[in-house]
């Protein structure tokens, strides 16, 4: 898979999927500070070059470009007016074969194939203030088996509310 993240920001979560999935990866950043960190991170990670391009762009802009083509797998965390404004885009990288996970908001005018929220499991835990505090121990979670990277996930959504697949396959 070709991961891609639409403002990928300190590119903690990007890094960890590469890792945790020994998967390549892509995006876009608007904020060159970030960029910055991110491509940093990529570094200190000790993910190989060319396993994360991260690009300083406009997700607009970053959509056309052949990165994005590559995606096998679009991830985002965008308010539900952006989501609107890319759901053309997000129509046709489907029918390529993509699958989109978004955070917290469903695209507007597309029907999602699941939604994750759990919630309901980390009632009476503490939770997370920083939901990607984990990501930095990339790797004791490379070591995990499936099933502990499944109770992971679990532990991982719920401070950011649900997450929604787009998916023409199961």
């Amino acid at each position: 898979d070709v991961v891609c993240d639409l403002g990928f920001g300190d590119g903690a979560l990007l890094c960890g999927i590469i890792k945790l999935a020994e998967c390549t990866g892509c995006g876009c950043e608007l904020n060159s500070g970030l960029v910055a960190s991110a491509r940093a991170l990529a570094v200190s990670s000790g993910l190989s070059q060319g396993a994360a391009v991260l690009t300083e762009s406009s997700i607009a802009r970053y959509m056309l470009s052949a990165d994005f083509r590559r995606a096998t797998v679009i991830i985002c965390f965008l308010v539900p007016t952006q989501l609107e404004a890319l759901a053309p885009s997000f129509k046709a990288a489907m029918d390529a074969g993509t699958r989109i996970v978004t955070q917290l908001y469903p695209i507007p005018g597309m029907t999602h194939l699941r939604c994750l929220d759990r919630g309901a499991i980390l009632q009476g835990r503490k939770r997370r203030t920083d939901p990607f505090a984990g990501i930095s121990e990339v790797e004791a979670l490379a070591a995990l088996r499936r099933d502990d990277l499944a109770r992971q996930e679990e532990e991982y959504f719920p401070d950011q509310g649900q997450a929604y697949l787009y998916s023409h396959g199961p």
